[in-house]
């Protein structure tokens, strides 16, 4: 099946129903200064079974590849209005329905779901890059987090001509699609999608595929510890 044709200036807003979709309008009307070709409505996510942050947010915002340098160049402008003002307030709307994502045991306590997550579209090969903003942000930690996307370009950048350069080597031995379909199941460091989160812990954004793997390796780490010394118990008992 050949690669679909992708669209050019289309900005997609897609929210949680319990969000009021008034709301979701008063961001909509800022961001038709970059592009009238708009797409907006109301989706409840299906079962999901991911990380923290790579649960879907509240409002997920989409931003084709035509319109992502005047996006960037708008998000460094003045707080007080466009399209900074227009986010902000509904980042703060957007707390309201208190949306949670939990198990469908009850087995885990919920947790709160992102309220923004802004995904812009680097190539015409499906390379993206991702930013998740969590509901702890405070406003002013929200309006730095916009502020700080800019800095960490340049990573999303160099993923982006990593996987570009792979996919070249791929493409002669097995043909574009394939070689996207390759390395989005093989090369974990290549997913299409590079994934950054501004956690209000640190208030700085963070790869967070590297902070994943991290995580499930000191998981693994502490389960053989764990494991060692229920054997020494057992050896001692004996």
């Amino acid at each position: 099946m050949p690669l679909k044709e992708r669209e050019v200036n289309t900005i997609k807003v897609v929210y949680h129903p319990a969000i009021q979709k008034e709301y979701v309008a008063e961001a909509a009307e800022a961001l038709s200064s970059l592009c009238t070709n708009l797409e907006i409505k109301a989706e409840l996510p299906g079962p999901q079974g991911a990380w923290e942050w790579i649960l879907p947010a509240a409002v997920m915002l989409y931003i084709s590849k035509g319109l992502v340098d005047g996006f960037l160049k708008e998000l460094g402008g003045d707080a007080a209005k466009g399209l900074k003002r227009g986010l902000s307030k509904l980042f703060g709307k957007a707390k309201e329905p208190n949306i949670r994502w939990g198990t469908q045991d009850g087995s885990r306590e919920p947790i709160p779901a992102a309220i923004l997550s802004i995904e812009i579209e680097l190539d015409d090969v499906g390379t993206r890059a991702k930013f998740v903003l969590p509901a702890q942000l405070n406003e002013r930690q929200f309006l730095a987090a916009l502020d700080k996307i800019s800095e960490i370009m340049p990573a999303a950048s160099a993923h982006q001509q990593r996987r570009i350069e792979r996919l070249e080597e791929g493409k002669k031995t097995r043909g574009l699609e394939e070689a996207i379909n390759f390395d989005a199941q093989h090369h974990e460091e290549l997913y299409p999608e590079k994934l950054f989160a501004f956690p209000s812990d640190r208030l700085e954004w963070i790869d967070a595929h590297e902070e994943l793997k991290q995580v499930a390796n000191k998981q693994m780490k502490d389960r053989k510890q764990k494991a060692v010394k229920q054997n020494s118990k057992r050896s001692k008992k004996k």
